[in-house]
């Protein structure tokens, strides 16, 4: 039972710990840039590690007002750093906070660890629904993350909140993916790990959500839960076939 309802056509998916383990590549990714650039300031690994977490944490909390100012990803990500290091009390090497943004960027795509289960069982999902994605990123990582993952060739459509300008748990912003589909909220079911930002605001949006969380149960009895992506698939994928229109073709994004 996957408490997807009858009429559903559209299976909308979010990317990062929903398709794609992003935090484990994260944090695997920091620690080697931390290594990477710590002798070079002078302090450890672990104070350069520290002071990203605590100052990242902070500015994409107040993503709005302290990060989109600054307009495009790669100033973003530049600034956080710069900011990260002046944090761990060093005077850094000129260029070190570019250095560090590019070598971190690189390595969170390297060190993705895709399930290798997921591409057979989306490309079942394709042939019973129409399938996309809506995530608060930028369009070139997240497609970037969706092919490290093997699936971006399933997604009709892929809704990024940096690039609308409107991020989750704006529901505005699955508004945006169903217009880009050309379907109604009522005939999507969004799938998410973020209680917040996937389910309450896919839920004021108008779509069917389902919880992506390994703790347990959603506190709704009316929303589905499942431990991770492919036991939802699983799930899915057991049920009768004749809820789904025809879907359209596969890359179309």
């Amino acid at each position: 039972m996957t408490a997807v309802p009858p009429g559903v056509t559209t299976m909308v998916f979010d990317v990062d710990d929903t398709l794609v383990p992003t935090s484990a590549a994260w944090e695997r990714a920091l620690a080697a840039t931390a290594a990477e650039i710590a002798e070079s300031l002078g302090t450890s690994a672990d104070a350069v590690f520290a002071a990203y977490r605590n100052v990242s944490g902070d500015l994409w909390s107040r993503y709005d007002t302290a990060l989109a100012p600054l307009g495009t990803v790669p100033v973003i990500r530049e600034h956080v750093w710069a900011r990260a290091l002046a944090a761990c009390g060093t005077v850094p090497a000129p260029g070190l906070a570019r250095l560090a943004a590019a070598s971190f960027g690189a390595r969170q795509l390297a060190e993705i660890r895709p399930d290798p289960r997921l591409p057979a069982l989306l490309a079942r999902t394709r042939a019973r629904y129409r399938v996309a994605a809506c995530t608060n990123g930028e369009a070139s990582l997240a497609r970037k993350k969706l092919r490290r993952a093997g699936v971006l060739g399933f997604m009709e459509t892929v809704t990024c909140g940096i690039d609308e300008h409107v991020r989750k748990p704006d529901p505005e912003l699955f508004r945006r993916c169903c217009r880009a589909l050309g379907t109604s909220p009522d005939a999507c079911a969004h799938i998410g790990d973020d209680w917040r930002n996937d389910i309450l605001a896919a839920s004021e949006a108008g779509l069917h959500p389902v919880w992506i969380h390994p703790g347990g149960q959603a506190p709704h009895p009316a929303i589905g839960c499942f431990p991770d992506i492919t036991g939802f698939l699983d799930a899915l994928l057991a049920g009768p076939a004749d809820r789904a229109s025809s879907p359209a073709p596969a890359g179309a994004s």
